[in-house]
């Protein structure tokens, strides 16, 4: 299998992940473009150069994996600063057409992503204007869509009021008519998917909420898909930095055939959650984001080729840095809802049975946002599964985590390089819940404050701050891990920070 894949950006989920889960199966080739050419944070890649090496390839490969807001914009943060006109942006996308003349027997899996309206004064990701009125831009949109849906509250239309007449119309016009183009961009890519121009399409969004306008954008989106009747081919729900993850496990399927998992929960009370950053119930997205795999989902064990086990949210969704920040003690700070409504030995018992049955099984670590569990990790180490289980996610948002984890376990079932599978199990616990959950913030607002840092700048301690990293992930491992990896080790050879700033950090691990 040959595959070409144009990635979000350069980060490692975006872009190294794709290397790393294609490893897992030897008879899998993948191509991407060098990340010197696809930019960085808000500057956009060479458009041109994404279009010539395109066609470059298109005459010997299978399937194309491609971020259409790289094709069109030049990456993800570039998509929400642009001005180019919708003429223009549409235009980039007949590249798409030529594929298809040049290899009519190349698939087209794309991703296009709607907007996000963060909830929060920020220009870190967004436009300058974006640090200031951020939340105001954010409300705005939450009470003009409730007010068309729904009712206000009289101290809603208060608070609405309010915003209209402090809010520089300069600023909200200009957000506006971004979306409005990003919208008409992803309205074309459904109708080349009616043409048969894309193949399959997700339309991922992330800090998604339930009134606002991303939901006024949705409601286009779905509007536009039950018209042209592909609701079969497009697959709109939250997510994002794993979509490329999820269309490569699309295009795999599509060549090996089928593959079924038992969805196996430490809490049912979590598929009706709504996850934190989500519009939807857990068990929505799930199938969403299964279906969009490829992927099964089966109610009968019997009939699985592998267990999904998901560490989820009883009542509500905690960030992982409410309970964690570098300490293992957290029963004090952790919702007693957490207690109450999970077992983790019955889970883990659970979990040895199946395995026992020859059952593969992985972990999604989403109880918190924004990082794993250390008392989950705890518990598989006690129980002896972390060596067991074949792909382990906990990271960002519910849905990065489902959709990396997906791909993982079924690259893993398939193509069974047993050395690839481990390395990539081993950098997700380095990273999803040693870095993120334990080492990240304590790191943040200690040394890095006192070299004079901060989140999104190093103040030329980079290479101290990775080696640091590196140490305080490696000693997490070790005092957590105490009964796991007496064989082999796990080794991190390496810390980057490709977006300088302390999310999306790369880690080069091996297990040995």
């Amino acid at each position: 299998m040959r595959f070409t894949a144009i990635p979000l950006d350069i980060r490692p989920y975006n872009y190294q992940f794709l290397e790393d889960i294609v490893a897992m199966d030897k008879e899998v080739r993948i191509r991407m473009p060098k990340k010197n050419l696809l930019g960085a944070r808000k500057n956009p890649a060479d458009l041109d150069y994404l279009k010539k090496y395109i066609l470059e390839n298109a005459a010997e490969t299978d399937a194309f994996i491609i971020s259409l807001d790289m094709l069109v914009y030049g990456g993800l943060f570039p998509s929400r600063l642009h001005n180019s006109s919708v003429e223009e942006l549409k235009g980039r996308l007949e590249v798409l057409r030529e594929v298809k003349k040049i290899n009519p027997s190349c698939k087209i899996y794309g991703s296009n992503l709607i907007l996000r309206t963060p909830k929060y004064n920020s220009s870190e990701e967004e436009p300058e204007y974006y640090g200031f009125c951020g939340l105001d831009i954010f409300k705005y949109g939450h009470f003009l869509d409730k007010k068309n849906r729904a009712v206000l509250s009289l101290e809603e239309e208060k608070e609405f009021e309010d915003i209209d007449k402090r809010l520089n119309k300069d600023y909200l016009n200009d957000f506006v008519n971004r979306r409005n183009k990003n919208i008409s961009v992803i309205l074309y890519a459904l109708e080349l998917v009616k043409e048969g121009i894309i193949d399959t399409l997700i339309v991922p969004q992330d800090d998604a909420s339930e009134f606002g306008f991303t939901a006024m954008d949705q409601k286009k989106v779905y509007y536009e898909i039950s018209r042209l009747r592909i609701a079969d081919k497009v697959f709109l729900h939250p997510g994002t930095d794993e979509s490329g993850c999820t269309l490569i496990t699309r295009a795999y399927l599509d060549k090996k055939g089928e593959f079924s998992i038992y969805p196996y929960y430490i809490t049912e009370a979590f598929k009706n959650i709504i996850p934190n950053y989500e519009d939807r119930p857990f068990q929505y997205s799930l199938l969403s984001h299964t279906k969009a795999c490829g992927i099964n989902l089966v109610e009968n064990i019997e009939e699985a080729n592998s267990v999904l086990a998901i560490n989820g949210a009883p009542v509500k969704m905690q960030e992982a840095y409410e309970v964690s920040f570098g300490e293992n003690d957290i029963s004090q700070r952790k919702d007693i809802s957490y207690y109450r409504y999970r077992n983790f030995p019955v889970f883990c018992e659970k979990l040895n049975k199946f395995i026992e049955a020859n059952k593969e099984v992985s972990v999604l670590d989403v109880a918190f946002s924004n990082g794993g569990e250390e008392e989950l990790i705890a518990y598989l180490d006690k129980y002896n599964l972390l060596e067991k289980i074949k792909a382990y996610a906990g990271w960002n948002t519910c849905c990065n985590s489902l959709g990396t984890v997906l791909a993982a376990m079924t690259f893993a079932y398939f193509g069974k390089e047993q050395e690839k599978v481990e390395n990539f199990k081993a950098r997700r616990f380095a990273s999803d819940w040693a870095y993120q959950s334990e080492v990240m913030l304590s790191i943040q607002f200690n040394e890095l404050k006192k070299w004079g840092g901060s989140f999104s700048n190093f103040n030329d301690k980079e290479k101290e701050l990775m080696e640091l990293i590196k140490v305080r992930v490696k000693e997490q491992i070790e005092t957590t891990f105490v009964n796991s990896y007496k064989s082999k080790k796990i080794d991190i050879e390496e810390v980057k920070a490709p977006f300088k700033r302390m999310r999306g950090l790369e880690f080069i691990v091996n297990v040995k």
